[in-house]
């Protein structure tokens, strides 16, 4: 993998796709899969990715009382570091309420693969 100082469609399909799998699990309620895809948890005691899992799990369920859930979700800006080892993602989600928010949501590209920070 090259480093990426700017995106082309061949650079920014990979990570769109990476996104959207792991945005995906947040979705569907695999919190503990959700958080297994952030770097910074790799090294972190079990009971600390639990609380992790838990609190996604909360605010979703918030989400839920106060917006209807996420009706849909999709990658509207890529920013890459200068070295490409990092991407910012803004992620416009919807929700069955109508209403929407952009989620700004940090990648990083560690051993072969795109993870959340």
């Amino acid at each position: 993998y090259t480093a990426l100082n700017t995106l082309s469609l061949h650079d920014a399909l990979p990570i769109c796709a990476e996104v959207e799998r792991v945005y995906g699990l947040y979705q569907q309620g695999q919190y503990a899969a959700y958080v297994a895809e952030m770097a910074s948890c790799d090294n972190t005691p079990e009971d600390y990715r639990k609380q992790m899992a838990d609190l996604h799990k909360q605010h979703a369920v918030l989400q839920q009382e106060k917006m209807g859930g996420v009706a849909s979700a999709r990658v509207v800006k890529l920013t890459p570091s200068a070295d490409g080892r990092q991407t910012n993602v803004t992620l416009r989600v919807n929700y069955r309420n109508q209403t929407h928010e952009e989620v700004l949501l940090s990648f990083v590209w560690v051993k072969d693969r795109w993870r959340l920070r």
